[in-house]
């Protein structure tokens, strides 16, 4: 785990409220499932105004060209979870997955929904 990757994540992406608590749970080995889950069950409660919501059918066009040889910090309820892989590896990890998968780069970060049933939501933060 990277805690200084999720801070930054957390500090840009969730709203002041809930900050800490977003922070001490990703930190905790007992709750860290906690605060994954959260982001996905209520991400308009959470997440700052930023975020643009689409399907995961859109996330190719949103991002529009990306660098292959770029990496991604992960933060998912199992596989890959606090590990950093190449964008392109990220991608379809994230595209393929049924749990709830944040991605993290310079450039974005992505959150994809858990699959409850269909296609599940993503939202997109670009800057």
């Amino acid at each position: 785990m990277d805690f200084s990757i999720e801070n930054y994540f957390v500090k840009r992406a969730i709203k002041k409220d809930y900050q800490d608590r977003i922070i001490f749970e990703l930190q905790s080995q007992k709750h860290r499932e906690k605060a994954i889950d959260r982001l996905s069950h209520s991400p308009e409660t959470i997440l700052k105004d930023v975020f643009t919501e689409y399907t995961v059918n859109d996330f190719s066009n949103v991002l529009g060209n990306i660098n292959a040889k770029e990496k991604c910090y992960i933060i998912s309820q199992n596989l890959h979870d606090g590990e950093e892989l190449l964008l392109k590896d990220a991608i379809e990890y994230f595209r393929n997955s049924y749990t709830v998968v944040i991605l993290i780069t310079y450039n974005f970060f992505a959150i994809k929904a858990e699959v409850e049933k269909g296609s599940s939501p993503i939202w997109i933060y670009k800057f």
